[in-house]
């Protein structure tokens, strides 16, 4: 057989290797750019820590949930569901 000839197998089959290679590069950059878009942060609602009080009694604990806004947490979880599904 002639030399020539059996070079150009190996030599094709590199080159739909590297082709292969590229296009998945290319289509993983494509896809990366799109993914990594930056959402606009709404500011978070912060909770002051020590506005709780200090005791343990059962007593107080269900006095300062019963002053907790139920309202504004139901809110705040509806929005945040919302922000989980469209993410």
């Amino acid at each position: 057989m002639n030399p020539k000839e059996e070079g150009k197998g190996p030599l094709i089959g590199s080159i739909i290797v590297i082709l292969v290679l590229v296009l998945g590069a290319v289509y993983i950059l494509a896809n990366k750019k799109t993914v990594e878009q930056p959402v606009a942060e709404q500011p978070a609602e912060t909770v002051d820590a020590t506005a709780t009080g200090p005791s343990d009694e059962v007593a107080d604990i269900e006095a300062e949930l019963n002053a907790n806004d139920e309202a504004s947490l139901d809110a705040s979880i509806d929005t945040l569901g919302k922000e989980v599904i469209v993410q």
